[in-house]
């Protein structure tokens, strides 16, 4: 399968890309979208991994009978509860209403001044026209990772993040998404 900047060329699909399709028993054509599921499994990632602590990545060393240490990597749970907020806020988009709008423009703003809070700039030398040197900023900024600051940035967001989640909550009650769900059993 072939990427192009505007998405997938369909024209280069292959036969074998075709028999895959053709075999998926759980598409069909008749199956009914149900918003109001999807919305409930993004909620559901959203609150469950909000409700744990949540920690930061690293790695993990321990050592087995023989002696020899093995490595194990854990994930940073914070990072995990953005981007599943993310992918919740996604999925809500096409059902925003004012108030949710104006809660997210300002928590964009919170995480805007965040970022300024935790940013460095790059620093390079020029030579004026007088012969002398000076060091000058430039636009480009970043956020090492493994820095103070890129802690802070992450922890930010993680408090961000949650208002939105907060503000998710209230939308989704207006909407009446879990009205539509049947539960059996």
């Amino acid at each position: 399968m072939a990427f192009k900047k505007g998405g997938i060329s369909e024209t280069n699909l292959s036969d074998a890309d075709d028999e895959i399709i053709e075999e998926s028993s759980d598409y069909s054509a008749k199956t009914e979208f149900n918003k109001a599921s999807v919305v409930l499994r993004a909620f559901e990632d959203v609150r469950q991994k909000r409700g744990k602590e949540l920690t930061r990545g690293g790695w993990n060393s321990k050592t087995d009978k023989n002696g020899n240490t093995i490595f194990s990597y854990l994930s940073d749970s914070r990072k995990e509860f953005i981007s599943s907020m993310i992918a919740l806020d996604i999925v809500l988009e096409p059902d925003v209403d004012k108030m949710y709008r104006e809660a997210r423009k300002g928590i964009n703003e919170s995480l805007d001044a965040a970022y300024k809070q935790c940013v460095s700039y790059q620093r390079r030398l020029i030579t004026e026209p007088n012969g002398n040197t000076k060091w000058v900023q430039t636009d480009k900024g970043f956020i090492a990772e493994s820095s103070q600051q890129g802690e802070m940035w992450i922890d930010y967001q993680v408090e961000i993040y949650t208002q939105l989640f907060r503000e998710a909550s209230k939308l989704i009650a207006r909407k009446d998404y879990f009205k539509q769900i049947l539960v059996y059993g």
